[in-house]
């Protein structure tokens, strides 16, 4: 796990990761989360800018989740009727 000097919103921080391209761009998505609700929300703390971008990474976090799940149930589902196809047409 390797070190990694990124900046977020000027600031510079000392993050550990295995995959650089991975902190950096996660680094990305939350400064651009964070931009854009200082500019939506003006008059809200910093507190409160970075809490709904937490949790607005947080939903699409969520959502490829779920997307994930479907897809990988839909093909558990397939290699089943394959291996069923491949049972019952090399049997005979």
């Amino acid at each position: 796990m390797g070190k990694i000097k990124v900046k977020l919103l000027g600031k510079e921080y000392i993050l550990k990761g295995e995959n650089e391209d991975i902190v950096r761009s996660a680094v990305s998505e939350v400064e651009e989360q964070v931009k854009s609700f200082m500019e939506k929300y003006k008059d809200e703390s910093l507190q409160t800018i970075f809490t709904l971008a937490a949790i607005n990474i947080s939903e699409k976090l969520k959502l490829c989740e779920m997307k994930c799940k479907v897809d990988s149930d839909y093909l558990i589902e397939e290699v089943k009727k394959i291996t069923l196809y491949l049972i019952e047409n090399t049997n005979n």
